[in-house]
């Protein structure tokens, strides 16, 4: 069971983001944003993370993540739950790319 804070330091994160601003996001500023608060994560906190649905693309952290790893995917994606049609391509470039950056389990 993973450490369920650092999924919501995350989000709390990424709050003083409107949707707008994460639909307008390139995807250097979108890894810009997730460094800042991954690093802040790592240095305060276990790396068992546990980001329960927050990373769904439907969601809005899961939309950064999108931006950060996959951007030409943004506007399929953005507004989908996972689904099997996503299912490979977003573990391999956005799921994983995303844990591995920050070393999280």
């Amino acid at each position: 069971m993973g450490n369920h804070y650092v999924g919501k330091m995350f989000v709390v994160g990424i709050s003083i983001l409107s949707d707008d601003d994460i639909d307008n996001l390139t995807q250097e500023k979108a890894l810009e944003i997730i460094d800042k608060i991954g690093n802040e994560v790592v240095a305060s906190t276990s790396l068992d993370a546990e980001f329960d649905d927050h990373l769904d693309t439907s969601q809005r952290l899961g939309k950064v993540v999108l931006k950060a790893f996959l951007p030409e995917k943004y506007e399929e994606w953005k507004d989908k739950e996972w689904d099997e049609e996503m299912g490979e391509e977003h573990y391999l470039k956005v799921y994983r790319p995303f844990r591995e950056r920050f070393g999280f389990w």
